[in-house]
């Protein structure tokens, strides 16, 4: 005998149970959307110390770090570690190991549907920089990444030189600037020639 829609009751039965499971998830996943959009997640940011350099649009092994209100400083929660994703390629991060370093942290937050760590704003995409080499207008080359003055033994390389140089390139080991502008690292300046 036909059952509900010409299923039998036991088959009608399965098919509404799934229609409710169904029903429920997309609801939970609707809810994850509209806190996302609606920024509630700013209040679930937290810091990240990276382990390992963060370069723009990958990802790195970082501390998680939480703010101390009585001492008002981020302390860094050194028994475990997590994966940070920049999923828009903002963010660079020097590698330190140190989690007691925090010149270079990471604003971080549980991404609901990801269900990963990823950075929340854009981060260190101007740094202290000496070139390697000479590099000619127009060419690129290799940098390396310098923190108040020390070199921090990271290197970037492809650094284009086509900008504010006069024509005349950058000299070996001229303190400068540089920057990531979306899609490659670009020298914007430094000591004059």
């Amino acid at each position: 005998m036909a059952g509900l829609y010409g299923f039998d009751e036991n088959t009608a039965r399965q098919l509404v149970r799934l229609l409710y499971e169904t029903r429920h998830q997309v609801n939970s996943l609707q809810g994850k959307v509209n806190r996302l959009s609606s920024g509630t997640v700013t209040r679930s940011i937290q810091y990240a110390f990276p382990k390992t350099t963060m370069e723009p649009g990958s990802t790195c092994d970082a501390y998680l770090a939480r703010y101390d209100s009585a001492s008002g400083t981020l302390v860094a929660n050194t028994r475990d570690t997590v994966t940070i994703k920049d999923l828009n390629g903002w963010c660079f991060g020097v590698g330190t190991d140190d989690y007691t370093n925090s010149t270079h942290r990471l604003p971080v937050a549980k991404h609901p549907l990801a269900r990963c760590w990823v950075v929340t704003a854009p981060t260190g995409l101007i740094q202290q920089a000496k070139p390697d080499n000479t590099i000619a207008t127009g060419a690129t080359g290799t940098f390396s990444i310098y923190q108040n003055g020390v070199d921090t033994t990271v290197n970037i390389s492809n650094v284009n030189v086509t900008w504010g140089d006069n024509g005349e390139g950058v000299t070996a080991n001229k303190e400068s600037w540089v920057r990531y502008n979306g899609s490659q690292w670009e020298w914007i300046g430094g000591d004059c020639e």
